[in-house]
């Protein structure tokens, strides 16, 4: 149990999560039968229960009630008003009607078939244990089917289920290179990016990996590519980037619920080069190189965004480098890989090197990360649950396919016994982030029995 100076908040915090993670389990012992009504009301109402079926539920408010029915069974329709039934199978939902026909007049299950949109909304959504967490990769490219002169490079779009390290092939954006992307639980949103023929997309689009397929939304008002793209406070926020006069300085923020683009205030300074991550209500562009000329400066430092008071403010730090990415873990910005300049020769070198920063923007010097296992720059970088994972990356004479991952704590990285879906060629600088992927079993009630055929392609 988690101690806190100010009461057991932090203790209820560390119970409830360890309940939500182990609740089938526990939902089979004898002590379970003990609780509460209020409190089992609570858990049940969560959407962090590690549950794969909602039968799961359903089972463990029926085993309470049947413990004590004479003064348990009127609570029961409250009760099943948490159970989630639009999330149940055809079989799953034939049990529950059948055990609770003889209290139909208590219960008043509704039956009623459902669309996509329609199960999703009436079911509040799916549980944490419902979905699969990995890491989308935007942007990998299937060299051994690419030849030259030839018009396939399309931006594959590559799911990496981190439990059982395997790769899923998602629909592709047909024709794009160097999109930005990002993602909302089940939702994963790609903009920019580059089409063959040179020219620069402002597209905004969105995959639903619960429906399979992709929608438009309304575009940016700058066509741009390598350009940050954030999530945060339910708004997408890009910034920088490049398009066909060059390097960028403005930026825009599209606000998810009500499906629009607003300007916001501009970069200090023309930024190239640089990784970005979102923390706690803050954007961070880090590294990098100022200026667009052929002797471009060296960003020493980290440009912060408040979403709050719309003010970007710069915080100077004494490390130089550009072609890093970055992932945030806890309170905790870590940025990985990346050039760094010699001095000395004139000369960029690949490094190895790690660094945490804090929500200030300044580094962390009591937070220590083993150095990656390779000098590479611009690898994929997304966490996963506890952990952070390394995809790929540009090393000295070659592109990586390797994968890696790290978890606080631990002294050194760990290799996966897979690599990128190619192993014979790497890559680097694609799109990276995690994303909540549905179970097949859910899939199968929300398409009638089988998995959502592959979508179209998008243009």
């Amino acid at each position: 149990k988690a101690k806190s100076p100010g009461g057991g908040q932090n203790t209820q915090t560390s119970t409830t999560r360890y309940i939500s993670s182990h609740f089938e389990h526990l939902s089979e012992l004898p002590a379970f039968l003990l609780l509460e009504y209020s409190s089992l009301l609570s858990l049940i109402a969560l959407e962090s229960l590690a549950v794969p079926s909602e039968l799961v539920v359903y089972r463990a408010v029926r085993h309470w009630v049947d413990h004590n029915p004479a003064e348990r069974l009127p609570k029961l329709r409250k009760l099943m008003d948490h159970v989630r039934l639009p999330l149940l199978a055809p079989e799953e939902l034939a049990e529950v009607r059948a055990e609770t026909e003889e209290f139909y007049e208590l219960v008043r299950l509704p039956w009623e078939e459902l669309n996509l949109e329609e199960r999703l909304w009436s079911s509040r959504g799916l549980r944490q244990g419902m979905y699969r967490e990995g890491v989308a990769c935007v942007g990998l490219p299937k060299w051994s089917e690419v030849s030259l002169g030839e018009d396939e490079l399309d931006s594959r779009v590559h799911f990496f289920d981190c439990c059982t390290e395997e790769w899923e092939q998602l629909p592709d954006l047909k024709a794009l290179t160097s999109p930005s992307c990002a993602t909302l639980g089940h939702k994963l949103y790609v903009s920019g990016g580059q089409h063959l023929d040179g020219s620069y997309s402002d597209n905004l689009l969105v995959y639903d990996t619960l429906g399979g397929f992709w929608s438009q939304l309304p575009p940016m008002s700058t066509p741009r590519a390598w350009h940050a793209f954030l999530l945060c406070k339910k708004k997408l926020y890009v910034a920088g980037g490049w398009d066909a006069t060059g390097a960028l300085v403005g930026a825009e923020s599209y606000d998810l619920e009500r499906e629009e683009w607003a300007a916001i205030p501009s970069l200090p300074f023309a930024l190239t080069y640089f990784t970005s991550a979102a923390l706690r209500g803050k954007l961070y562009l880090i590294g990098g190189e100022k200026g667009v000329s052929d002797l471009p400066v060296p960003h020493q430092g980290v440009l912060v965004y408040d979403v709050v008071s719309e003010v970007w403010s710069q915080v100077p730090a004494a490390l130089e480098f550009c072609e890093a990415s970055a992932a945030t873990l806890g309170n905790c910005i870590f940025a990985v890989g990346g050039l760094t300049w010699d001095c000395a020769r004139g000369t960029r070198q690949f490094t190895q090197r790690c660094i945490c920063l804090l929500g200030d923007g300044k580094l962390d010097q009591s937070n220590p990360i083993p150095p990656l296992p390779i000098a590479i720059s611009y690898p994929g970088v997304a966490r996963c649950g506890k952990r952070i994972y390394i995809f790929g990356g540009d090393s000295m004479d070659r592109y990586s396919s390797a994968i890696h991952y790290w978890e606080p704590g631990q002294p050194s990285w760990t290799q996966c016994s897979t690599s990128l879906p190619d192993p014979n060629y790497g890559a680097f600088g694609f799109g990276c982030v995690p994303l909540k992927v549905p179970r097949k079993n859910i899939l199968a009630i929300f398409h009638g029995g089988a998995a959502p055929a592959a979508a179209q392609e998008v243009t």
